[in-house]
This record gives structure tokens, sequence and C-alpha cells, in this order.
């Protein structure tokens, strides 16, 4: 995967990031990772409330929001030291229950406005009406019954408003694949809820589902994307976005994908928590995924990404932070079609990857990217388990020039579940182009790196690391 980079950025936080790591803060357990007992880790950890930078709190507004499926709690029995894992992950319901719309402020119903929802007639225009009539009453939700409502044309939302339908598979959207779906831009305070976004599933020209643009202080909860001719939801310079509880299945690119917010502009803080991802860009094509931060250029920038809890499967890459600073990832459950990309590839200052389980990638299953033209510093790998990718975990440094300043890879189980499974070591770096590369403060410590088909760690130089502790 070469489409990884970013910019500068502060470490304010590098400290606190050390302490949450190495367990000298307690933090609120909110999610728990539960590592199948066969596959032999003890790590748990959740930071579900993590958040790196202050977060502006939203006024709480009446609408009942929708509980997503509780998280199993942590097992207490010991783990085997050599298992074949067995894991079995619960994928999101097929339909969740409606998420209500508030009944003390103003509901407008778009059937009011003269929508059919009849899967026939066209109810842009309708829908559209009732947008804007929400949005120039404070408190007021676009209530969205069941049926299906087909639109020509884009939705756009340009002020704050509550768009909230009957539920997930009852309140669908069906859309001509080649126009964005809603768009929402220049504004704050939107919420998305309780709907299927549904294309036609023809790959043509450019059509999100969703697409945020100058916006922040955004909603996306409990929706269903299929059969999206691009990326569904595509973010644009944007601020405080939440995506949870939610089913991407069968987008052609990315599921979420920040885009390169522009020169002097930075994506921050964005949140993708409990979703599922199924048949995403299963076309391999580079630089997408089910979650996908768009770098590879010196002025891309992208801080406090947080994807957690998540169930990604049957695609290309899982999860891919380009450029992404103080990123973290924690506690998703990944498994790859044995296609040739990672499970997840990163590549920034101050990012942990921790709790994840990776499977069955035709490349690594955790890849830190190294490139000349940033910082490549501070980062944290702990606690995964990957098994039956190529290589457990990777570093590489791909430009002439690059260093990598600082990294843990620590209490990481990476194995093969037999003879025959291709990954042939627990920790590894490759040479991409370059012998021209600097590692410094780089700890490999404390890993069960038993059973891989040709050895625990394999570093080539003039890579060069402390390692104690490691079993295999």
């Amino acid at each position: 995967m070469k489409d990884h980079r970013n910019g500068p950025e502060r470490s304010t936080r590098r400290d606190f990031l050390k302490l949450v790591v190495g367990g000298a803060v307690s933090l609120p357990a909110v999610a728990w990772a539960v590592l199948p007992d066969s596959v032999g880790a003890n790590e748990r950890l959740s930071i579900s409330n993590l958040r790196l930078t202050p977060q502006p709190r939203k006024t709480p507004t009446p609408t009942k929001v929708m509980k997503p499926t509780p998280t199993p709690k942590p097992s207490k029995t010991k783990a085997t030291p050599t298992p074949t894992p067995t894991p079995t992950p619960t994928p999101a319901p097929e339909s969740a229950p409606p998420p209500a719309a508030a009944q003390d402020g103003p509901v407008v119903n778009v059937r009011d406005y003269g929508a059919k929802g009849d899967g026939v007639a066209d109810d842009s225009r309708a829908i559209q009406r009732a947008i804007e009539a929400a949005a120039a009453i404070p408190d007021a939700v676009v209530s969205i019954p069941a049926g299906t409502y087909f639109i020509s044309r884009g939705l756009y939302i340009s002020r704050p408003v509550r768009i909230v339908g009957a539920g997930m598979d009852q309140a669908i959207l069906l859309a001509r694949s080649e126009i964005r779906m809603v768009g929402i831009e220049n504004t704050s305070g939107v919420e998305i809820a309780g709907l299927t976004l549904q294309g036609m599933g023809t790959h043509g020209k450019y059509g999100p589902a969703i697409e945020l643009v100058d916006a922040g202080g955004v909603t996306i909860r409990e929706c269903r994307l299929r059969d999206i001719p691009e990326t569904a939801v595509s973010l644009w310079h944007v601020s405080d976005v939440t995506i949870s509880g939610c089913h991407f299945i069968g987008t052609r690119y990315s599921g979420v994908r920040l885009q390169h917010p522009g020169a002097g502009n930075v994506n921050r803080n964005v949140t993708i928590r409990a979703c599922t991802f199924e048949q995403i860009n299963t076309s391999m094509t580079s630089g997408n995924a089910p979650v996908q931060c768009h770098g590879g250029e010196p002025d891309a920038r992208h801080e406090y990404v947080t994807v957690e809890g998540n169930l990604i499967t049957t695609s290309g890459v899982g999860i891919g932070l380009d450029d992404v600073d103080y990123g973290v990832v924690l506690n998703n459950r990944i498994t790859g079609a044995g296609l040739g990309y990672e499970g997840i590839a990163f590549c920034g200052s101050h990012n942990v990857v921790s709790g994840n389980q990776i499977n069955n990638y035709g490349a690594a299953g955790i890849l830190l990217w190294g490139v000349a033209y940033r910082p490549i510093a501070n980062n944290t790998i702990s606690g995964n388990t990957c098994w039956d990718n190529s290589q457990g975990i990777a570093i590489v440094c791909g430009q002439d020039g690059t260093v990598i300043d600082g990294l843990q890879v620590v209490e990481n189980r990476c194995f093969a579940s037999s003879p025959a499974s291709r990954q042939q070591y627990g920790v590894q770096n490759y040479i991409d182009g370059t012998t021209n590369f600097t590692w410094r403060n780089v700890v490999i410590a404390n890993n069960d790196l038993r059973g891989n088909t040709r050895g625990p760690i394999s570093l080539v130089p003039p890579a060069q690391a402390t390692i104690y502790g490691n079993l295999g």
C-alpha cells in the first residue's frame, strides 16, 4: 500500500498517551474487546471515552437515542499458549430499532410536504422542502416515516437540522447512482439517523451517499449504506464528526473516507465506532478502505481520528490511516478476503493501535509506513492479535531519509494457525526501494511470536531495535 503519508503536528499529549498505554492512567471502561480464549492473548484495553483534545458537548435533544448492542464482557479464562483462533464476532443486526423523533419538539413530517414513499414518485423536492422548513424552527426534527423514497436529485443541508427515519430498513432513500444523496456544507449541528441510503448498484459517476464539506458537529447513527457506487461517507475539512452503529455493505471504494482537507486545513476529531463494514473495495482500488484517511502529500493532515469497536469483513485494506497524528485504532475485528493488502495500515505520529484482531490478509496484519516528508514518531502497537496474514506486524521505510523515532511494539500475539499458513514472521521490517533510513528508540518487547512459519522477528539492516522478553 503506497498511499500513506501526512504533515506535522503538536505533541501536547505524548506523555498522556504513554501513561494510557503503560497503564499508569485508569480510564473508564465502556467497551471491552474480548480476544477469544483460543487466541491466547490476555491484553484487554478500553479507552472509548478517550479524547485527546476537548470535545464540545452537544446540547441534549429530546430524541431517544438507540443504544448500540452491548459489547461482551471479558472472559476470565486464561488463554492457551499456542491456539488456533475461532473468533465469532456478531455482525450488526439486520434491522435496528427505529430511533424515534423528539416528542416535545416540533416534528416536520416529509409526508406533509408531499412525499409519497412508494419507491416510484420522485420525492426529492418534498423532502428538501421539509428540511428547509425544519431548519427554520428551533429544535425541529425532520421525520421520515417507513417507506421507500426515490430521489432523483441530492438533498442539501446548510443549516443545523436533525433528520430521523423510522429505522434502518424501514425508511429508505433510493437514489440514482450518479447523484450525491445528502450534502452537508458550511454548517454544524446536523444529525442523520434511522435511515437506509440505497444506491442503484451501478458504478458510474461520482456519487457518495453522504458528503460533508467544511462542516462540524455532525452525527450519523444507525444507518445502513448499501450499494453505493463510489464512497459511502465522504468528509472534506471537517471537525467533531461521529459515525456510530452504521452498516456499510457493497461500497465500491471507501466506507468512510477523510479526504485531503486542502493546504493549511485539517480534519479533526472524527470517530467511527461500532459499525459493520462488508464487501468494501473488493476491487482493491489503491487508497481506499472501509475506513480511509487520504494522504500521500506533505500538506495532508488528519488529527484525533478514533476507529473503535468495528467489525470489518471481506474487504481490501481494513483501516488505512494515512498522514494521521494522535489517532486511536482500538478493539476492531478485521477479517480479510485473502487479498494483497493490510488489515491496518498507518502513517503519522502519536498513534495508538491496540486490542485489534486481524487475520487473513495477503500482506501484514498491521503496517507502519515510514516516509521522509513528515515525522514518524512516538507510535504504539500493543495488545493486538494477528494471525494467518503474510506478516504479523510490518514496519516499512519507503523513502530515502525516512526516520522512525519512537516506536513501541509490545505485548502482541502474532502466529500462523497451521503449517500451511502463509504468515512468515511475527514482526518484520522490509526494504521498499531504499536502505537510507534511520530507526531510533524502537522497542520490540514481550510479544508472543510463537508459531510463525519462518521465525519470530526479522529485521533488515540498518534497522535496529531494543528487543527483549519475546516468545518464539
